[in-house]
């Protein structure tokens, strides 16, 4: 059995259309999935490639029968996506083509995190959507994910993390770690730069697979570099530092956790600032954890001093200095200035 999902070269039908894949995997796991980009597929599409690298993704027309980018295959249904739906969804693409034959509409229906919301679907039909979600959480990617987010809801960008009062812890902490005298600076998954924008840095570069959170980068600093994409040592390095800030949280492949941290290491000049689980968080489909952040920098045998300076939410902000860092010794934030952060924050806080 060929299915084609039909989408359009934009960040939200890319999520739409891996939506649409894992659910026709899902309830037709034999079928040969191709996804048809109306015009040449952009560099979101490498996240489609990665998290689903038996489905062709191609530039071309719609086939008939195609299914539209978001239409999500119902348990038992009928693969056949009415020619009639498909025409009038493809000359009008900002109207979502709604529940039409054997299909669930996923527009208007997604939370936060990328699953169906069940609040915005039918009762009789959350059976099926909570099968649909157990299919999306079986693969979380990246650059897909975060492209869709910053894109559809901008201000909530990369989360709770990183807004309202953990903006300020962790600005307040890179102020003290010597951000502002760096020379050079690598920001790894610089998302919208809500947490750095605010700052006076030399020789920014930030990088991100997000292309819609950098449009948003670029317009709040024009005068800074950034680049789509991951660490590259040799492109990239060594800078004086280095900033991750929850990046690592989101590696749910080990080996993609390990590699995040060698391109880390081998970038870092002087001084390495990131964040990551020192414990577990439990499960969520979004984050991984394998193993204590500070224990796989200790590791690398690369640092001299590790120091943790701040925890929210369930992680740590971690300081590693090679041996000859010229910047000052890293210190935990003390309670005085973390009490008088919350005073500032008490309106946002509720209290």
């Amino acid at each position: 059995m060929r299915i084609q999902v039909v989408a359009f070269d934009t960040p939200v039908d890319a999520f739409f259309a891996f939506r649409s894949a894992q659910a026709l995997l899902a309830f037709a796991p034999d079928a040969e999935v191709e996804i048809a980009v109306q015009g040449e597929p952009g560099s979101v599409w490498e996240g489609f490639r990665t998290a689903l690298p038996g489905v062709a993704v191609v530039g071309g027309p719609a086939a008939t029968g195609a299914v539209p980018a978001g239409a999500l295959l119902r348990p038992g249904a009928a693969v056949d996506y009415p020619e009639t739906a498909l025409t009038a969804w493809l000359s009008d693409p900002g109207t979502p083509p709604g529940d039409v034959g054997g299909y669930l509409d996923i527009r208007g229906r997604i939370n936060a995190v990328g699953l169906l919301d069940l609040r915005h679907v039918d009762e009789a039909l959350r059976p099926e959507a909570r099968v649909m979600n157990r299919a999306f959480r079986s693969e979380f990617e990246n650059r897909l994910f975060w492209s869709y987010r910053y894109a559809v809801n901008p201000e909530l960008g990369s989360g709770k993390g990183s807004r309202g009062i953990y903006v300020t812890v962790k600005r307040r902490c890179l102020k003290l770690a010597g951000i502002e005298d760096a020379e050079s600076i690598l920001d790894v998954g610089c998302g919208d730069l809500e947490v750095v924008h605010a700052l006076s840095l030399n020789g920014y570069l930030g990088l991100d697979l997000a292309e819609t959170a950098l449009d948003r980068a670029r317009a709040l600093r024009p005068e800074w570099s950034f680049e789509v994409g991951m660490v590259d040592p040799e492109r990239h390095g060594p800078r004086d530092i280095v900033l991750c800030l929850d990046v690592l949280i989101h590696q749910r492949d080990p080996n993609a956790f390990a590699a995040l941290i060698d391109g880390l290491v081998a970038a870092t000049g002087q001084r390495l600032i990131v964040s990551g689980y020192e414990a577990s968080a439990g499960p969520g489909y979004m984050i991984g954890f394998h193993g204590p952040l500070s224990e796989a920098l200790a590791a690398t045998g690369a640092f001299e001093r590790i120091v943790t300076v701040a925890r929210y939410r369930g992680t740590s902000l971690i300081i590693a200095d090679r041996a000859g860092s010229e910047f000052p010794k890293a210190q935990p934030l003390d309670t005085l200035e973390i009490g008088e952060i919350m005073f500032d924050h008490l309106d946002g806080l509720g209290l």
